[in-house]
């Protein structure tokens, strides 16, 4: 008998144990969930941040690159010749600043997709003036870089959205835009 109430004291403990351990495993594993979505939510802040200033910059780039582009086509008016022109007076370098910013918010967008078409766009508008063509070649890349402008803003947005929304925190949004 005595037996008995000695199973029944160490079958006691051993269950307190297990309850106590399967209580401590299910406190970290809520823990670790606790941490990895306080790492989600800012990295998804942090992206937030980022595309909303890189649509920005992008907004201001385009800007330089229309100056740019109609001083050429000025230019190419009477020389024949789109790009690889002087600036004209008043629109210097420093004034067209805005592509160290907008190429260092390129390099922080997290997602591949994204951050590749990005920086595509980017180095098809640097590369809009360079080179001698004529007018008509200008116009065409002029036109082109327009259109790749807007694909990229749509990109831009719809990951905004992506990270706006209240989509599963570990499933990775697609960029919607790409063709």
């Amino acid at each position: 008998m005595w037996w008995q109430q000695l199973l029944g004291i160490a079958l006691g403990g051993g269950l307190t144990l297990v309850g106590v351990w399967v209580t401590a495993r299910l406190n970290l594993k809520e823990r670790r969930l606790e941490r990895r979505l306080q790492f989600h939510e800012q990295r998804r802040a942090f992206q937030r941040e980022n595309l909303m200033a890189l649509g920005k910059a992008m907004t201001q780039v385009m800007r330089d690159a229309a100056l740019v582009h109609f001083a050429d086509v000025d230019a190419a008016k009477t020389t024949g010749i789109y790009a690889g022109h002087l600036l004209p007076e008043g629109l210097t370098p420093e004034k067209l600043d805005n592509g160290q910013e907008f190429a260092r918010r390129a390099a922080l967008v997290l997602d591949d997709d994204l951050r590749n078409g990005v920086q595509a766009y980017d180095r098809n508008m640097r590369h809009l003036s360079l080179g001698k063509r004529t007018l008509a070649e200008g116009e065409a890349g002029w036109l082109a870089l327009v259109d790749e402008h807007m694909t990229v803003s749509a990109d831009l947005s719809n990951a905004l959205r992506d990270l706006w929304s209240d989509a599963d925190p570990f499933t990775k949004p697609s960029v919607q835009g790409r063709h």
